[in-house]
This record gives structure tokens, C-alpha cells and sequence, in this order.
């Protein structure tokens, strides 16, 4: 079943973050930001299908038009993270979005990540009560950029059922993407620290230990779950299996930096694979 949707635009919360970020333009919201909008951008919710457990796969899709990308979980220089929220729902327990390997481009001295001409969201949905169908509200704020960059938001809902046709083919699509949990199979080792130098910069260091037979690796993102830090597009050098990182870390706030209790998550991004290193953290005694 696919949902109703709405899109706007430009609203003050979000001209203030796109300002914030570094983006060239800001629209406000009129009739002309929402034709921009209505013409970039189509998204919608899509059923998919009952797992053994009674949890339902679900997707939220999103349609570009040419020209125009949006943003991946860590959005890069100056880019807008996709934001969820399911408020209002029915016999809903949690959702869960997964997010499929996004492309790295470089535009104007800047690097960005995300997706261009289409993109889904794997939803993993868990009910109150499994034996009922789930009125799934969702609501996303993101960005879309082509030689403008706008701030948008989709709204709608989506009644997921034990026996409804879902678009199981997209769905499976885009979970075949989403970057493999790293474990010994891919990942032997790896570490993650805080190097400072003369000038009062900090630096984030990751040191990893491939296992045999991963792939060309030719991009790395490194991000933390605290919104007041900022970490740069890390140097990446490979010797063999090894792995070598090394990002300008800063923080929004006065706080020092630490890497207590701030788990460091790793993804590598090839052409046709990508590994997440969940939980990099320091070396033993550090």
C-alpha cells in the first residue's frame, strides 16, 4: 500500500540548520520553493511484508529528479541528515531504518554523501499487538541539492497488514546494500584515538585490520552519536589489509573531547560494497 504524502519547505528551523551547515541558498517557504519541491522530489511509503517473528519490512522511498541528491545518515560537508519521526502511530512498538550504501561526491571543494536519482529506506516495524495492522504516521525532514540546496520535509501513513502486497523486490534492493555489519569475517581489528598537535588541533585516528579478500575500499566516514562534534573527511591510506585514518576532529561546545563513553562508528565505502565498524574505540590502557 502506498501513502498519502505532503512536502514543504523552507521552514525557519530548518533555513537556520541549512545556514548553520554551510549551504549556498536557503528558500523560503512560498508557492515558487514549492514547485522546486514538487518537481525534485517524490517520496513515499511502501509496504513490503510479515517476518516469522510478526515484525513487518516496510520502505520509504524517494524519487530525484535528475540533478538532484539528497543525504545519507552522515551527510558530509554541508548536507542535511534524513530525520525520522513516526508520531501519531497505532499499535506501534518501534521502527527501524536502515540505511543503504550511499555514493561520495565532491562538489566545489566540498565532499558530500548521499544519493542521487533514487533512494529507499528499509523500515524494520515492530507492532504493540503482531495479531493487528499498524497505522505507520511518518513524518521526514531532509535536504535535496543541485546547484540550490533546499531543506524539505514528507508526511503520510502507511497501514501495514499481515496479507496486504507489499514491493517486496525495492525493498530487498535496497537491504542488499546496506553496509555489512563488520565482524571477524571482514574486520580483524580495529582502533580508534585522539592524537593532538602544536597548534591545538585534534585529530581522530583509526588504525584497521582488514581480513583476507575485502575489496577496493576507496571512501571512509567516521562519526560519533554526539551532535556537538565534527569530524572532517578523514585521509585514508591502505597498505595490504591495513587500514589508516586520520580526520580533524572538533567539537560545537567547550566540553574537551573525549572518546569515553562516545563510541566511534567506521563505515567503509567501496563501489559495490561497504563495511560498518559499529564500535571503534581505543587501544587497550588508552
Amino acid at each position: 500500500m502506498v501513502s498519502e504524502r505532503r512536502v514543504k519547505l523552507g521552514s525557519p528551523s530548518m533555513c537556520k540548520l541549512l545556514q548553520y551547515s554551510g549551504f549556498a541558498c536557503c528558500l523560503a517557504a512560498s508557492s515558487a520553493a514549492q514547485d522546486v519541491t514538487d518537481h525534485a522530489t517524490q517520496v513515499q511509503a511502501v509496504a513490503g511484508w510479515q517476518q516469522e517473528d510478526g515484525s513487518h519490512m516496510a520502505g520509504l522511498h524517494m524519487a530525484l529528479s535528475p540533478g538532484w541528491k539528497t543525504y545519507w545518515r552522515a551527510p558530509g560537508d554541508g548536507g542535511i541528515p534524513p530525520r525520522f519521526t513516526f508520531d501519531g502511530s497505532h499499535n506501534l512498538s518501534s521502527v527501524s531504518v536502515a540505511f543503504p550504501r550511499p555514493d561520495v561526491f565532491y562538489q566545489y571543494g566540498m565532499r558530500s554523501i548521499g544519493y542521487e536519482n533514487q533512494v529507499t529506506f528499509p523500515m524494520h516495524v515492530t507492532a504493540t499487538d503482531p495479531g493487528l495492522p499498524v497505522m505507520l504516521n511518518f513524518q521526514i525532514d531532509y535536504g535535496i541539492c543541485a546547484e540550490v540546496c533546499i531543506p524539505a520535509s514528507a508526511e503520510g501513513s502507511l497501514l501495514i497488514g499481515p496479507d496486504q502486497p507489499g514491493e517486496i523486490a525495492l525493498i530487498n534492493s535496497a537491504l542488499a546494500t546496506v553496509p555489512v555489519r563488520a565482524s571477524g569475517e571482514e574486520v580483524i581489528a580495529s582502533t580508534c584515538e585522539l592524537s593532538g598537535t602544536d597548534d591545538g588541533r585534534s585529530w581522530l585516528v583509526a588504525s584497521i585490520t582488514l581480513a583476507d579478500g575485502q575489496g577496493a575500499l576507496s571512501e571512509a566516514v567516521m562519526e560519533t552519536n554526539n551532535d556537538d562534534h565534527w569530524i572532517g573527511p578523514p585521509a585514508l591510506e591502505r597498505t595490504g589489509d591495513q587500514l589508516s585514518l586520520v580526520s580533524e576532529f572538533e567539537s560545537f561546545t567547550d566540553t574537551p573531547l573525549s572518546l569515553e563513553d562516545t563510541p566511534v562508528r567506521v563505515t567503509l565505502i567501496g563501489t559495490d560494497m561497504a563495511l560498518d565498524i559499529a564500535d571503534c574505540t581505543p587501544p587497550d590502557g588508552n
